[in-house]
């Protein structure tokens, strides 16, 4: 059954605030990293061959969009993606553009 244009609207516009977070390229890279592991900040800044603090100003964004969450084990703190629609798009992203891709 197809949704009419009125239906549509705020369904857009949900879209829209879920992909906002993702726009950022170093943002979209910690979350495709995370949908497969929780990752620390130390991590982060290794996966995305940068320092502080910008890998941990990008998981403080992430945090405060209440996409990643965060579980502490001793001194450090781990961050996972929230159980929300954000684990299948980072799945999506990265299936689509992130693997690697076989030469026919």
């Amino acid at each position: 059954m197809a949704l009419s244009r009125v239906d549509t609207i705020p369904r857009i516009k949900d879209a829209a605030r879920l992909m906002k977070p993702l726009a950022h390229s170093e943002r979209r890279m910690i979350c495709c990293q995370a949908s497969a592991a929780e990752l620390s900040a130390g991590e982060t800044e290794t996966i995305l061959k940068t320092p502080q603090p910008c890998p941990r100003r990008e998981l403080s964004q992430l945090c405060g969009r209440d996409v990643l969450g965060t579980s502490r084990e001793s001194k450090s703190t781990f961050y996972h993606l929230k159980d929300n629609p954000f684990p299948a798009i980072a799945d999506t992203i990265y299936h689509v553009m992130l693997r690697e891709r076989k030469v026919l």
